[in-house]
């Protein structure tokens, strides 16, 4: 039997005390942070409810990627195309944060925002815009956006920026 299928050989190092060392490094981590054990186990605990994050933009590839991104961090995401469909979709009462991209045709990110908060939901919305101006945050601001964000988004901008709309560390 050879030292990988557990006989030890001279370091006396098993399979089994592997995997018991990795599961108490892989526990450690997940209790520093609730996006560890996503990290690096690929499954969330049970107990665990994923933050669910809708992204709305007219862009596939910004949408895919903002997807890919977010999921790594161990979010829902749902996606939409235009400021009709999240309207319409079936899980904005649940959603905790929306990512919305200004400019859009038919209804542009603020134009969106207003109508949300219209049906009542008060959800952290975030704007991210190729453009940011100030009469851009200004008028965010006013419809209660958390923030505007330029593109193309930098590093872990948006992840923090979530994370802080809904209070997570």
């Amino acid at each position: 039997m050879s030292n990988a299928a557990g006989s030890g050989g001279r370091s006396g190092l098993t399979l089994r005390k592997v995997k018991d060392v990795a599961t108490v490094f892989v526990d450690r981590l997940a209790d520093r942070s609730p996006f560890c054990r996503v990290a690096a186990t690929g499954a969330r605990p049970m107990t665990a409810k994923k933050t669910l994050v809708l992204v709305v933009d007219d862009d596939e590839a910004v949408r895919e990627s903002l997807k890919f991104s977010l999921e790594l961090e161990g979010l829902g995401v749902g996606l939409c195309k235009t400021g009709e469909e999240l309207v319409e979709h079936p899980q904005l009462a649940s959603a905790e944060c929306l990512v919305l991209d200004f400019k859009m045709p038919e209804m542009d990110g603020i134009a969106v925002i207003k109508t949300v908060r219209a049906l009542g939901f008060a959800t952290p919305a975030i704007v991210i815009t190729g453009h940011a101006t100030a009469v851009l945050r200004q008028l965010a601001a006013d419809v209660g956006a958390h923030a505007v964000l330029q593109k193309p988004l930098d590093g872990s901008v948006l992840l923090d920026c979530i994370r802080e709309a809904i209070g997570l560390p």
